[in-house]
């Protein structure tokens, strides 16, 4: 069954790229697992009254685990933290086009008012120097700060006062008064706009990221 879910949600491939990066850059990052919903996509045979056979499309759909390997370039931890149990919190940066936005409205708890008045809007992604460098372009056509059709979408992992989240009707737990306290939130922004803001959903609470250094620095 492990074998299976792994060779069903790219897991090998997966891997392979947070291997090289870690190899090249020095550090791989991996995040998840997560619960994905696949959709098998089968024909059943069925016999009418009269005899007749025809087949019929049916599509069973299955949970399945799945990760996803980050990049260096779009992974920002807590800059105080030497180690993922160090950290308050983790900003990753998507890049994303319309479609990969509008896509969003079908996962759970996204506001699809939101995510409408952000395409509406048009892309916000700008394109950092080291982009330009990586990808080798002419700086003088692709400088800095070049807005495209792309969309940047942040995902926020991390923790949120239990003063702010009360306004924000999440659904906290009902055993803390102390306004101090705070709660592990899971939020995402593009242009400005909530796109989803939910608790962590992990039991126990974690940031759901992997980092895999090639070679260990103790400072």
């Amino acid at each position: 069954l492990i074998h299976d879910q792994l060779e069903e949600s790219r897991a090998i491939t997966i891997l392979r790229h947070v291997f090289f990066e870690m190899s090249l850059l020095g550090t791989g990052i991996l995040k998840g697992p997560f619960t994905d919903a696949k959709t098998y996509h089968s024909y059943d045979t069925v016999e009418d009254e009269e005899g007749n056979v025809d087949n019929i499309y049916v599509a069973k759909t299955k949970s399945i685990p799945s990760i996803e390997a980050v990049s260096c370039w779009d992974f920002y931890p807590d800059p105080n933290a030497t180690t993922m149990d160090d950290c308050d919190y983790v900003i990753q940066r998507h890049k994303f086009t319309r479609s990969q936005l509008r896509d969003l409205i079908n996962m759970p708890y996204f506001d699809e008012k939101a995510i409408s008045e952000c395409l509406a809007m048009g892309g916000n992604y700008n394109t950092e120097y080291y982009e330009d460098i990586i990808q080798t372009y002419d700086k003088q056509n692709y400088g800095e700060g070049v807005t495209s059709d792309r969309y940047e979408v942040l995902e926020y992992w991390g923790m949120l006062d239990f003063q702010t989240a009360s306004l924000i009707d999440l659904d906290l737990p009902n055993n803390s008064d102390n306004e101090l306290d705070q709660v592990q939130i899971n939020a995402w922004v593009c242009n400005g706009k909530t796109l989803r803001i939910v608790l962590n959903p992990f039991t126990p609470q974690r940031l759901p990221f992997c980092t895999f250094p090639y070679e260990i620095n103790p400072y």
